[in-house]
This record gives structure tokens, sequence and C-alpha cells, in this order.
């Protein structure tokens, strides 16, 4: 089957062919639509599965290690085509992942388990936040970016942690979420440089 064809066959019926049109154009993929699935690179599957799944108007969608097998670039697009479309459909969603980005960008609430207990749970700040405050330079990812006042407050994963740096205006212009950047820490007074 087309990709089209695999999207009819998950849709309630002929009432579906607006929404199909509408999730393929989400994910930029109209142009793909009379394309075999196996001729798609690995990301294009992996929205096609997605809206796949979507299409049947889930009222929670479950999803495993989604996006595991691709590189960094296509899993940092791809997270952000996920989470446009949890908040374009309210879908509730449960997502499992050992990547911390991934679940620092796409989650409200987090839950940690290890061996079947709950460790933590909270927003992706309470259960990752970390605070450094002796000499260091660490390499890192921009998570996020919000401005407080006159500064902004960039949480950034280094390592398995999320640290919490101020900056100004300055040091902040130009960067963006997922940007790669360098940490360093002179006493309480930390110095972040884009990579």
């Amino acid at each position: 089957m087309t990709v089209r064809e695999n999207l009819l066959y998950a849709a309630a019926g002929p009432k579906d062919f607006p929404l199909i049109d509408d999730l393929l154009e989400r994910v930029a993929l109209t142009s793909l639509a009379r394309r075999k699935p196996a001729t798609l690179s690995g990301g294009q599957q992996q929205r096609i599965a997605l809206i796949r799944a979507l299409v049947r108007r889930p009222a929670i969608l479950l999803l495993d290690e989604p996006l595991s097998a691709l590189d960094p670039e296509m899993r940092h697009q791809l997270q952000t085509e996920i989470f446009q479309l949890h908040k374009a459909f309210h879908t509730t969603t449960l997502l499992v992942s050992h990547q911390l980005t991934e679940i620092y960008r796409l989650s409200d609430q987090v839950i940690h388990i290890e061996r079947g207990s709950i460790i933590q749970s909270g927003t992706p700040s309470a259960v990752f936040g970390q605070k450094f405050s002796s000499k260091i330079q660490l390499p890192g990812e921009i998570l996020s970016i919000q401005q407080s006042d006159m500064v902004y407050i960039l949480e950034i994963l280094t390592g398995n942690s999320v640290i919490k740096v101020v900056a100004t205006e300055n040091e902040a212009r130009g960067l963006q979420s997922g940007d790669r950047v360098m940490v360093f820490s002179k006493a309480f007074n930390p110095i972040v440089r884009k990579l």
C-alpha cells in the first residue's frame, strides 16, 4: 500500500479524508502520499507511523522509544513535530524514553521509574534540575530559554543533568533550544558560549 492507502486503512472511513490530508500536511509528507513506505527514509517512516496512530483519534497515545533509531538532527526535528501534533490534537500521550532531551522537551510531567518503583515525579525541571556553584566548564545542549524580568534563564542538559543558568540579554542573543553550548563558571557567575 502507498502512504495514503496505509492512512486510509487505519482511518474510520471516508469522513477522515480531510483529517488525513491535514496530518500529511502537518508532517510535510503530502508530496510523498503516493509512495510506498519502504521507499521512505527512517524519519519519514516514523512520521507516517505517528500520524497513522493519530488518524484513529485515540484518547491515549503510547510512545515507547519512538525516535531511538534516528540520528540526532532527525530526532530533534521529530520531537518538535510530536510536540506540535500533541498540542494540536490534545491527545494524552505516555512517552517512554531514556533520552533526557526528549523527555525534557516533550513532557509536562515526568515519572522516573527504577526497578518497578517510582523514584521521582514532577515537572521536567523539578525532576532533572541541578545547581552547580564551583568552578566548572561543561558542554551541554540548551533545552529552553525563558525570560525572567531583565535576565534569561537557560535550562541546559549536560551529561545526565539539567542545570539552570542565568544569562543577560546579550549572552542569550542568538541562542535557541537545541544549540550546543559550553558553560563556563567562575564562582557563582557562569558564562555560556555557543559551540
